[in-house]
């Protein structure tokens, strides 16, 4: 099992900027503001018999609505299902 933050996978021809706007979008119903890339950090490991390689583009951002911050417990909608956060 993987636990990881928001964000989802870069989609073939997106950036990672808008990736960032609509998995933020999808997964909790959220607009973002301010969001300024943090990092890429690349990972070369093992799993499942063969050899896996992530790029992971951290950004840092803000809720376009500052109500979101209000938000005690959010629903995460994903490719699983819902889950709360």
């Amino acid at each position: 099992m993987f636990h990881r933050p928001l964000g989802g996978h870069v989609e073939f021809g997106e950036y990672a900027l808008d990736t960032v706007h609509r998995e933020f979008q999808e997964e909790i119903g959220q607009a973002l503001t301010g969001v300024r890339l943090a990092g890429v950090l690349e990972n070369i490991f093992q799993w499942d018999g063969a050899t896996q390689h992530e790029i992971v583009f951290i950004f840092t951002a803000a809720f376009a609505d500052e109500g979101a911050y209000e938000i005690t417990e959010q629903t995460v909608l994903d490719a699983r299902g819902m889950t709360r956060a």
